[in-house]
Formats: C-alpha cells, sequence, structure tokens
C-alpha cells in the first residue's frame, strides 16, 4: 500500500508541473496523464451510472468543457438514458431522450459509429435539454458497439483538436468495456439474488462441498439445521461443523470416499450447542470442469418432522380401516354380547350369594362390559362426530358425571372433593359429550389411585391473558375443569403421547378413551393439558370457551 502510494504522489507532483507550462507538449502530456488515469477508475467502476459519473466528471472538470451529456443506449425505452453535466451544477441532471427527440448530431453519430461535429446554435439534446444551447462548435463521439453516445461543448476553449478525438476514440472504447461488464455483473447478481432467494426458500436444507472438502455453500435452513451460521460455516473443513453420531453410515462421508450418491434417513448429527438433531440426508455428485467429482451437493430434512408426518398418515390409515372394520362386524358382535349378558345376568340371580361360583360369574360379567367398552371405543374413534350444543351448567355436568363412576368411587375406596372457585358463566356445549369426556378422566383417576386416595375435581372460570377471574377483574372467557389424582404419575416421555390413538399405559386399555375425549374437546374449541410428575400424581386440566366464545370457535 505504501508503495502505491508513492507512485500517486509523484504522478501528482508531474501534473503540477505540467500545468505550469503552456506549451503543446505538456498539455498533451497531462492530457495523457489524466486519460490514463481516468481509465483506470472507470474499468474498476461497480456499476454503470458510477462509470457514467467518472467520465461526465472528468470530460468536464480535467478537459474544461462547458457540458457534457453521457447517454446509453435503452432498447426497450428506444431512447438514451443518461445524465447531463454542466459547469456550476452540484449534481448531474438525470435524463432519457427519445431517439424521436434528440438532434440530428447525436443520431448521425450513433448511426455511423463516428464523430460528428456540429455549428451553430443546434438544439442538440432536444426537448429535455432546453437549457443547453450549443455556442460555437460541440463534438459528438459514439461509445463503440453501439452502446451508447458522449456529446460534449467546448464553450469557449479552443475546439477540439483531433488528438483529443484520438485520445477520445481510445477512452470511450475502455468506457465501452467497463460498461459491458457492469452490465453483465449486474445480470451475474440478479442471477445469484435470484438462486439465493430460491435456496432460502426451501423447506431443505442444501449444502456443497468442494472438492477440498469444505463448504463452499449452504442455504438458510442447512445453517438452521446444523445450529450454525453461514458465515460461520463457509470454507471451513467439513468435519468441523459436520459430526454424525455413526460416521460408518454418514452418507457424506461416504459420497466422498465412495464417488457416488448416498442417502441416509436417521442420521444423528451434532450440533455446536451439542443438542442432537435427526436428519434425512441425500447426497449427490457434483461434475464441472475439475472433472466429474468436482465435489458434492447433500440435501437435509429434519427428520422428526418427516417422521411425525408419516405417523399421522399411519395412524389415519389405522383410524379408516378400523372404521370400515366397526360399521361392518359391530352390529354382529354387540347382539351377541347383549344376550350372553342376559344369560350370565340370569345365573347370577340364580347362584346364592355364598356360592364360590358366584365371584367367576361376576368375573364373566365384567370382561363383557369391557369387550363392550371397547366396542363402543372403536365406533366412538371412527365416526365423524356431530355436537348437539345448547347452553349447560358446568357444575351440574360434573355432578352427573360424579353420579356415573359412584360405584367405581365405593369400589376403590376413593374420594372425589369438588371445589368450585366462585360463579361459572354457562358454557355452550354438547352436554351428553363434555360428561363423556368427565366420566373417562374421573374414571382412569379413580383406577390409578391407591385406596383410600383422593380425586380433587377444581373448575373456575379464566381470562386467557390473565389468572384466575373474579367480579371484579374483568369478563372471563374459559372455563378450567382440573382433575387431580396422587397416583404414580407418568414418565414424560408417555405424556406427548396420551392422546394418540391405540397408545396407553394401562393394562387392558385400548389407547381410545383419552383420543375419542380429546377428538370431542377439539371440536368444541377447547383444549387437553396434562401436568404430571412421578410419586406425585397427575392432573389433567379441561379448558372449554365460555358463551359467545364458544359459538365463535366452533364455526
Amino acid at each position: 500500500m505504501g508503495s502505491i502510494a508513492r507512485d500517486d504522489d509523484a504522478i501528482e507532483g508531474v501534473k503540477r508541473v505540467l500545468r505550469g507550462k503552456s506549451d503543446p507538449w505538456a498539455r498533451t502530456t497531462l492530457h495523457l496523464i489524466e486519460l490514463t488515469q481516468v481509465s483506470v477508475e472507470i474499468t474498476e467502476a461497480r456499476d454503470v451510472r458510477q462509470a457514467v459519473d467518472i467520465v461526465g466528471d472528468f470530460l468536464l472538470k480535467s478537459l474544461n468543457f462547458s457540458w457534457v451529456f453521457v447517454g446509453l443506449v435503452d432498447r426497450i425505452r428506444n431512447a438514451l438514458v443518461g445524465a447531463l453535466f454542466s459547469r456550476g451544477g452540484e449534481e448531474p441532471l438525470r435524463i432519457a431522450i427519445e431517439f424521436g427527440d434528440a438532434s440530428s448530431a447525436l443520431i448521425e453519430s450513433l448511426s455511423s459509429g463516428a464523430p460528428v461535429k456540429g455549428e451553430g446554435p443546434d438544439r442538440l439534446l432536444g426537448a429535455q435539454g432546453r437549457e443547453v444551447q450549443a455556442v460555437g462548435s460541440f463534438v459528438t463521439f459514439p461509445i463503440p458497439r453501439g452502446l451508447g453516445i458522449v456529446a460534449a461543448d467546448p464553450g469557449e476553449r479552443s475546439p477540439t483538436s483531433e488528438d483529443e478525438a484520438l485520445s477520445f476514440d481510445l477512452f470511450l472504447g475502455q468506457l465501452g468495456v467497463a460498461i459491458e461488464n457492469a452490465v453483465l455483473y449486474r445480470r451475474l447478481r440478479r442471477e445469484q439474488q435470484f438462486r439465493a432467494s430460491v435456496t432460502n426458500s426451501m423447506e431443505s436444507g442444501l449444502i456443497t462441498i468442494g472438492r477440498n472438502n469444505r463448504v463452499t455453500s449452504l442455504n438458510t435452513r442447512a445453517a438452521e439445521l446444523l445450529g450454525i451460521s453461514i458465515d460461520e460455516a463457509l470454507d471451513r473443513p467439513i468435519k468441523e461443523i459436520w459430526k454424525p453420531q455413526r460416521p460408518q453410515v454418514d452418507p457424506l462421508r461416504l459420497s466422498l470416499a465412495k464417488g457416488k450418491a448416498q442417502s441416509h434417513k436417521d442420521l444423528h448429527i451434532e450440533r455446536p450447542d451439542g443438542s442432537m438433531v435427526v436428519l434425512q440426508v441425500k447426497t449427490s455428485l457434483l461434475r464441472g470442469e475439475q472433472g466429474p467429482h468436482a465435489g458434492l451437493v447433500a440435501e437435509l430434512t429434519d427428520a422428526s418432522s418427516t417422521r411425525k408426518t408419516d405417523e399421522e398418515i399411519f395412524q389415519l390409515e389405522k383410524l379408516a380401516a378400523i372404521g370400515r372394520l366397526t360399521t361392518s362386524v359391530a352390529h354382529e358382535i354387540r347382539n351377541p354380547l347383549a344376550g350372553i349378558m342376559t344369560g350370565v345376568q340370569y345365573l347370577a340371580k340364580r347362584i346364592d350369594e355364598g356360592d364360590p361360583q358366584r365371584e367367576t360369574i361376576h368375573f364373566i360379567i365384567n370382561e363383557i362390559m369391557r369387550l363392550d367398552r371397547i366396542i363402543v371405543d372403536l365406533y366412538s374413534a371412527s365416526r365423524p362426530m356431530t355436537l348437539w350444543k345448547e347452553e349447560i351448567d358446568a357444575a351440574e355436568i360434573v355432578e352427573r358425571s360424579i353420579r356415573s363412576v359412584q360405584d367405581l368411587c365405593e369400589r376403590y375406596g376413593v374420594g372425589l372433593p369438588v371445589r368450585v372457585d366462585g360463579s361459572l358463566p354457562p358454557i355452550y356445549a354438547d352436554a351428553d359429550k363434555i360428561q363423556q369426556v368427565l366420566i373417562n378422566l374421573i374414571k382412569n383417576a379413580i383406577e390409578i389411585s391407591e385406596r383410600g386416595g383422593r380425586v380433587e375435581i377444581d373448575l373456575r372460570a379464566v381470562n386467557r391473558f390473565a389468572a384466575s377471574v373474579d367480579s371484579n377483574s374483568g369478563e372471563s372467557s374459559h372455563l378450567l375443569i382440573a382433575i387431580s389424582d396422587r397416583g404414580p404419575g407418568i414418565p414424560e416421555e408417555d405424556q406427548d403421547r396420551l392422546f394418540e390413538p391405540f397408545y396407553s399405559t394401562k393394562e387392558g386399555g385400548t389407547g381410545l378413551g383419552l383420543y375419542v375425549s380429546h377428538s370431542i374437546v377439539e371440536r368444541h374449541g377447547g383444549d387437553l393439558r396434562v401436568e404430571s410428575e412421578l410419586g406425585e400424581g397427575t392432573t389433567i386440566t379441561l379448558e372449554l370457551p365460555l358463551g359467545a366464545a364458544a359459538s365463535e370457535e366452533s364455526l
């Protein structure tokens, strides 16, 4: 850098000396030095406008023209688009001159590709350049390859010489190259921006690796999946940011080693923060001028979301199959069951209380009832749900549900205390469906409780954005019914799956009771939430919208 600065200082010193001389040789030499300097600036211009401004400023200030117009041909607009530089003007005037409005000198120079001199008061720039009148001689210089034109008025200076014309010709040749380069660069930038926009909009991650095993590019999604910024990843060895738990099945490693595409459905990758991400990875080889193995591109997909979608599809297919099965055989199964139940109950009445066979009869009755419940659950899970909504009293529905499980409470020796927090607004719901949900939740809590334990039921009205609502805190929007037991609790890994069909933690359970309950609550615009700690018990909270909110959410 120091050497360059010294060279610049030396050139400026030479220019100062030449400006102090009046002979033609000094003037021509100074002119060539300045042309050389500005040619370098044009070559380094980042865009077309900057190149145009460099040319206009140089001709106006260094060569002392009265005004300068630099116009580029715009084929789409059929016009010359550029800037007018005038002595004393602070900023150039950006103008577009349609070919039909331009002066004959401009058109002649542009079509012939040769400089044209004009004399007299020719309105050089047409209507948009009305403030510029040619005084004495003016000259136009075409930019090579028909890219545009430069027009300049020497004003009071001596007319343009042949040496200047030749210098301009060389000078404008460089301007033409700079313009073409700038246009190509702009087109390249647009293509790069478009490709970046496309890749960064993809749901899949994309990462490319060069022959030197370094990261050459990655999109936004890949950076998110790997837990690293794009800037941190670029040009780093892939092994520094790609750390598979099982390297022996890593598609990237295998592709680079074997020279062919690889894939893996569940690859565990360790992120920089120590967390793990499970990816579905597919690789393809890059082919270029360097040969068939110029690197590789890998597509990364979040395997957890893919697995979840596959599981949801699988569950829907199972439900559809069960629906078809249930519809066709439920009637045939329940009719014989009803006959068997009637016969067994008749036998129970004929057996004395002290007879040992009475216990066996009760066991048969319970199993028949359990089989009937399974059929009901299957039918409920597979058929379309219709709600018959009306305004109902939540406390009354809870009381009816408790009466339905009273025998179960006595059998397990479990108490069912109910606490109502203030007065409750009515809910707009299907009474039978909500009672079905409550009975299922209360029964589950009773069956998991120890003898002599308690299942607590709390009712309260709340606002979504506030704590418990009382008469002074505004209008409530939702009803909460919390059912709490003191059982063994539910492991954390099971809590997220409680409402999935066919998933049960209870021996002999169908895994459909909570699924159906959750579906009913969702149809009401509500929610079921689980809070549980091992050894402490479980609370399942039923949340339902109140009044008008219930009507709106169910639409």
